[in-house]
C-alpha cells in the first residue's frame, strides 16, 4: 500500500536485486559468460538482446547498476590504438569493467614482409580474388558463359559479381608498375593504408605499450575469469564467400577495402609460400608475465592456435627466462590449448630445437599446482603423410608428451587430449599423479611409440577412476601405438571373450576391429568387467 491506504501494483523494479540479475542473465548471449573460457569462437551478441540491456540502463539507477556489468561480459582487443583507446573508455566506468570476465586478444597481423613489398602484397590480395571467383564458380555451375540479358536472379547477380572480380584481378597485375586499370586505385589506396595500419601495429609490439596497456586494464577488472588469445581477424574472406554475400565486395569498395587492409591470422600468414616473421606469437607470454607483475592471478588461459611451421622461437621468454612464465602460470585452474584445426599440416616432424621450445612453453603452462581443467588438441601438428586422415600412428603425431606427463595433476577434475604421442613411462607417470578428484577424461587419437603398450597405463587409470570421489567418465577412441597397432595389423590371437571381442582374421574388417577393441578398453577403463582386454594381445601386459 502507498502512503494514502490504497493498494499499488508490483512492477519489474520491485523485484528483489538477484532475480533482477538472474532474469537480465538471459539477455547475455554469449556462452563463454556461464560456461567458462573457451577459444571456439568470436562472442556474438543478438542486437535486440544488447540493445536491451542498454535501455535498461537509463530506466532507473537501480536498473542501471544490474544492467552495466552485463554489457560486456567477453571484451575483445586488437593490436591497433583504436581497440586501446576503447578499453580505455570503458576502464572509466567501474559499473561496466565489474562484469568482464574474458579477455579475448586478437593476434592478427600484418607482416612488415608485405607492407614493404607492394608485389607480394598484390600477391596475396589476388589470391582473395581468386577465392571469390571461384566460389561464385561453384555457386552457379555452367552460367558463366551467358550473356548479362540472358541473367536473372541471385544466380545471374554472382556471374555479374564474378566477371567483375575477373575484371579487378586483370587490373591488379600490371600494379604496381602501373596505376591504368580501372580498379588499381582500390588496391593501391588499401596497400598505402595497410602499411600505415602495420607501422602502428608494429610499434605498440616493439614499445611494448600494448601488452603494458592490457596489464594495466587487467588489474581494474575484478571478475576476471580468463584471457583468450584468438587467431581471428574481425573482417575475413569467409564473410563474404557464402552464397549471399558473394555479391558484396563487387558492389561495396568500401567493405572491400576493410578486407584488403584487414590483418592476417597465423593460419593464413602460414599458407604463404614464403612464411614471415609473426612477433605476435610472444603475446601467449608476454601478457602473462606482465600481469603477474602487476599482481593479477591468472585463473584460465584459452590459445586458439599455436605456429604449426615456423616462428617457435617467439615462444621463449626474453632470455629464456621459463621461471618467470612459470610463476605467472602458477595460479592458473583451466587450460584450453589448440593448434588449430584447419589449413596447413607438417610435412615433416618439427626440428629439435623447435619441438624444445614448445615442450618448455607448454610445461611453464602446466607448471601450476590448482590446475583443474586440462585441454589439448594438436591437430594442427600432426604429419600429412598422405595416408588415409582415420589412419593414424604415434610416428604421425606431436611427442608432447614429455611436456604434459610433468604436470602436477592431484586437483585435476577434467582433461581432453587429442593427436599427441607419449611414450609408455610419460603415459604411466601421467596417470599415476592424477588425484581423486577425476572427473573425465577423454583421449582421442594419443598414441603411445614403439617399445611402449597400453595395458599397464590403463589399468593405472582404471585404479585412478575407480578410486576418484566424483563420478568420473571416460572415453577413449582411436587409440593408436603399442597392442592397438599389432591388433590393427591382424598379428595377435584375439579369443571371443567377456569384452565381446571378435575372432577375426587380419582380413577382416580393420576399422570395425579397431572400434571393437576401443570400446572394450574403454569399459574396462571405467571399471566394468575385470580382467584387461589388452592383456589378450600379444605384448599387452600388467606389471609394476
Amino acid at each position: 500500500m502507498d502512503s494514502h491506504g490504497s493498494t499499488r501494483s508490483l512492477t519489474l523494479a520491485d523485484l528483489p536485486h538477484d532475480i533482477l540479475r538472474d532474469i537480465l542473465d538471459y539477455f547475455v548471449d554469449d556462452p563463454d559468460y556461464r560456461m567458462g573460457p573457451r577459444f571456439d569462437d568470436l562472442p556474438h551478441y543478438d542486437d535486440d538482446d544488447f540493445k536491451t540491456l542498454q535501455s535498461l540502463r537509463s530506466v532507473c539507477r537501480s536498473f542501471c547498476n544490474i544492467a552495466s556489468p552485463l554489457l560486456i561480459p567477453t571484451l575483445r582487443v586488437r593490436i591497433d590504438s583504436k581497440s586501446l583507446n576503447r578499453i580505455g573508455q570503458i576502464a572509466k566506468n567501474p559499473l561496466i569493467v565489474a562484469g568482464v570476465r574474458t579477455l579475448q586478444v586478437c593476434t592478427a597481423y600484418r607482416p612488415r614482409e608485405l607492407a614493404e613489398d607492394a608485389r607480394a602484397y598484390r600477391d596475396l590480395q589476388s589470391k582473395v580474388l581468386r577465392s571469390l571467383e571461384r566460389a561464385c564458380d561453384w555457386h552457379t555451375e555452367f552460367m558463366h558463359e551467358m550473356s548479362e540479358d540472358e541473367l536473372e536472379g541471385d544466380e545471374g547477380e554472382i556471374v555479374k559479381a564474378m566477371h567483375t572480380y575477373w575484371s579487378m584481378h586483370s587490373s591488379w597485375r600490371a600494379w604496381p608498375e602501373s596505376d591504368d586499370g580501372k580498379y588499381t586505385a582500390l588496391l593501391s589506396e588499401s596497400f598505402d593504408e595497410y602499411r600505415r595500419l602495420q607501422h602502428e601495429q608494429e610499434q605498440l609490439l616493439t614499445d611494448g605499450s600494448f601488452v603494458a596497456t592490457l596489464a594495466a586494464f587487467t588489474s581494474r577488472l575484478p571478475s576476471l575469469r580468463a584471457v583468450s588469445f584468438l587467431d581471428r581477424a574481425d573482417v575475413g574472406l569467409d564473410d563474404f564467400s557464402g552464397r549471399d554475400n558473394l555479391t558484396v565486395l563487387a558492389n561495396d569498395h568500401a567493405k572491400f577495402r576493410q578486407l584488403l587492409v584487414a590483418p592476417h591470422t597465423w593460419a593464413a600468414l602460414e599458407e604463404s609460400s614464403t612464411i614471415p616473421d609473426i612477433p605476435t606469437v610472444k603475446l601467449l607470454w608476454q601478457l602473462p608475465i606482465a600481469m603477474h607483475a602487476n599482481g593479477i592471478p591468472l585463473p584460465a588461459i584459452a590459445i586458439s592456435r599455436i605456429p604449426i611451421l615456423s616462428n617457435f622461437h617467439h615462444l621463449c621468454p626474453s632470455n629464456n627466462d621459463w621461471t618467470a612464465l612459470g610463476a605467472a602460470c602458477s595460479t592458473l585452474e583451466s587450460i584450453y590449448l589448440s593448434s588449430g584445426n584447419h589449413g596447413v599440416l607438417r610435412q615433416e616432424h618439427m626440428p629439435p630445437e623447435s619441438q624444445s621450445h614448445l615442450n618448455n612453453y607448454v610445461s611453464a603452462l602446466l607448471s601450476g599446482p590448482h590446475l583443474q581443467t586440462l585441454e589439448v588438441d594438436l591437430y594442427g601438428l600432426q604429419l600429412n603423410t598422405g595416408s588415409n586422415h582415420d589412419d593414424k600412428t604415434p610416428t604421425m603425431l606431436n611427442p608432447l608428451g614429455a611436456a604434459i606427463s610433468s604436470l602436477r595433476a592431484r586437483d585435476l577434475r577434467d582433461i581432453v587430449l587429442g593427436e599427441i604421442a607419449f611414450t609408455q613411462s610419460e603415459l604411466e607417470h601421467l596417470f599415476s599423479a592424477v588425484g581423486r578428484k577425476l572427473g573425465s577424461i577423454r583421449f582421442y587419437c594419443v598414441g603411445v611409440t614403439q617399445p611402449g603398450t597400453w595395458a599397464h597405463a590403463l589399468h593405472i587409470l582404471r585404479e585412478k577412476i575407480m578410486a576418484s570421489s566424483r563420478e568420473c567418465t571416460a572415453q577413449l577412441s582411436r587409440l593408436c601405438g603399442g597392442e592397438f597397432e599389432r591388433f590393427k595389423e591382424g598379428k595377435p590371437r584375439v579369443r571371443a571373450d567377456s569384452w565381446g571381442l571378435s575372432a577375426m582374421s587380419s582380413s577382416s574388417g580393420t576399422c570395425e576391429r579397431e572400434k571393437e577393441l576401443w570400446e572394450a578398453v574403454e569399459r574396462y577403463v571405467r571399471g566394468e568387467g575385470e580382467g584387461n582386454p589388452l592383456v589378450e594381445i600379444e605384448g599387452g601386459r600388467i606389471g609394476c
